[in-house]
């Protein structure tokens, strides 16, 4: 599991508190709860085309904690590493 790893409740409450849209462009973002194949997780939380983003980068003190992440598009997440956005 990677260290920066969240809880699917909270990427939810993330992405509903973003209006389930993407924080840069506003492109709706759809979620779904994918049944899981493992026995171990029964469902887990998926968001198809979007990504979650740290708004300052970990690299640059950015914190691991949502006020520091936001989900964007694809698109959007590509420019963003580009510095075109955020």
């Amino acid at each position: 599991m990677s260290k920066y790893a969240l809880a699917d409740s909270t990427k939810e409450r993330l992405l509903n508190s973003q209006g389930n849209r993407c924080k840069n462009c506003g492109a709706p973002l759809q979620s779904h709860w994918i049944k899981s194949s493992s026995r171990r997780i029964a469902f887990f939380f998926q968001v198809p085309g979007a990504v979650i983003h740290h708004i300052i980068p970990v690299s640059r003190g950015g914190k691991h904690h949502v006020d520091n992440l936001a989900y964007l598009c694809d698109n959007c997440h590509r420019l963003g590493h580009y510095k075109v956005i955020l």
